[in-house]
Order: C-alpha cells, then structure tokens, then sequence
C-alpha cells in the first residue's frame, strides 16, 4: 500500500493473561476511551462488539496493535 490508510480510531492493547489494558484514539489521536478488558472470550466479545459500534458498524475505520509480552529464547 502506497498510502497510508487514515482510520476514525486507533487502538492499542497491552496483552496480558488475566486482562488486558486497552486505549482508543480518534483520528486526532486524542483520547476517546480506556479501559480494562478481562481474559475472558465473552469479554474479549463484549469489547469487540463495542468497538464496532463506535466505529458506526465499521470494522475497517479501526486501526488495533497488540503489544505482546515474549520470553527471551
């Protein structure tokens, strides 16, 4: 892709193994939500499902990187 993609929100994720800390920007990169999302698939659904609702049904106007913690070979 030669361009880049602009997206209403941006959002990152701090992976854990009990819950997750999770950030959501605008296409300004100001501050719309943060929050703590547990381990659990209905949690992981319930916050998938209000993301979508805040991009108005679009998946693609949403940008996410997941930072993963990963143990030195």
């Amino acid at each position: 892709m030669s361009e880049e993609q602009e997206y209403a929100f941006y959002v990152g994720v701090d992976w854990a193994t009990a819950a997750h800390q999770v950030v959501v920007l605008d296409s300004q990169r100001r501050l719309v939500t943060e929050r703590v999302v547990a381990h659990t698939g209905a949690a992981l659904m319930e916050w998938a499902d209000a993301l979508v609702a805040l991009a108005d049904g679009d998946p693609t106007r949403v940008a996410a990187a997941i930072e993963v913690p990963h143990m030195a070979a």
